[in-house]
Protein backbone atom coordinates (compact mmCIF):
# COMPACT_ATOMS: atom_id res chain seq x y z
CA UNK A 1 0.00 0.00 0.00
CA UNK A 2 1.35 3.41 -0.94
CA UNK A 3 1.65 6.12 1.68
CA UNK A 4 -0.45 9.18 0.87
CA UNK A 5 1.35 12.21 -0.48
CA UNK A 6 0.32 14.71 2.17
CA UNK A 7 1.64 17.74 0.28
CA UNK A 8 -0.42 16.96 -2.83
CA UNK A 9 -3.45 16.22 -0.67
CA UNK A 10 -3.13 19.56 1.10
CA UNK A 11 -2.61 21.32 -2.24
CA UNK A 12 -5.80 19.74 -3.59
CA UNK A 13 -7.78 20.92 -0.58
CA UNK A 14 -6.32 24.43 -0.89
CA UNK A 15 -7.37 24.50 -4.54
CA UNK A 16 -10.88 23.49 -3.51
CA UNK A 17 -11.07 26.26 -0.89
CA UNK A 18 -9.90 28.80 -3.47
CA UNK A 19 -12.48 27.52 -5.97
CA UNK A 20 -15.32 27.81 -3.47
CA UNK A 21 -14.12 31.16 -2.10
CA UNK A 22 -13.75 32.80 -5.52
CA UNK A 23 -17.45 33.46 -6.22
CA UNK A 24 -18.04 34.51 -2.61
CA UNK A 25 -15.17 36.97 -2.72
CA UNK A 26 -16.48 38.39 -5.99
CA UNK A 27 -19.99 38.71 -4.59
CA UNK A 28 -18.68 40.60 -1.56
CA UNK A 29 -16.61 42.90 -3.77
CA UNK A 30 -19.53 43.53 -6.14
CA UNK A 31 -22.05 44.01 -3.32
CA UNK A 32 -24.09 40.99 -4.41
CA UNK A 33 -26.02 38.59 -2.21
CA UNK A 34 -24.31 35.57 -0.69
CA UNK A 35 -26.58 32.58 -0.23
CA UNK A 36 -26.73 30.08 2.60
CA UNK A 37 -25.57 27.47 0.10
CA UNK A 38 -22.45 29.56 -0.63
CA UNK A 39 -21.71 29.74 3.09
CA UNK A 40 -22.27 26.00 3.50
CA UNK A 41 -19.88 25.23 0.65
CA UNK A 42 -17.23 27.49 2.13
CA UNK A 43 -17.73 26.02 5.59
CA UNK A 44 -17.28 22.51 4.23
CA UNK A 45 -14.18 23.53 2.30
CA UNK A 46 -12.63 25.22 5.34
CA UNK A 47 -13.43 22.15 7.46
CA UNK A 48 -11.66 19.96 4.90
CA UNK A 49 -8.72 22.36 4.92
CA UNK A 50 -8.43 22.20 8.69
CA UNK A 51 -8.58 18.41 8.59
CA UNK A 52 -5.87 18.33 5.91
CA UNK A 53 -3.67 20.65 7.97
CA UNK A 54 -4.18 18.47 11.04
CA UNK A 55 -3.10 15.39 9.09
CA UNK A 56 -0.13 17.20 7.55
CA UNK A 57 1.11 18.64 10.83
CA UNK A 58 -0.14 15.86 13.11
CA UNK A 59 -1.70 18.59 15.26
CA UNK A 60 -4.08 17.43 17.99
CA UNK A 61 -7.67 18.49 17.50
CA UNK A 62 -9.16 20.66 20.22
CA UNK A 63 -12.04 18.27 20.88
CA UNK A 64 -9.65 15.34 21.31
CA UNK A 65 -7.26 17.31 23.53
CA UNK A 66 -9.98 18.23 26.03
Amino acid sequence: MNAPNLDSGLAAVLDHVREVHGPIGEAITDGKEITAADCALLSGAVGALLDAIDVRTEAPRLKEAA
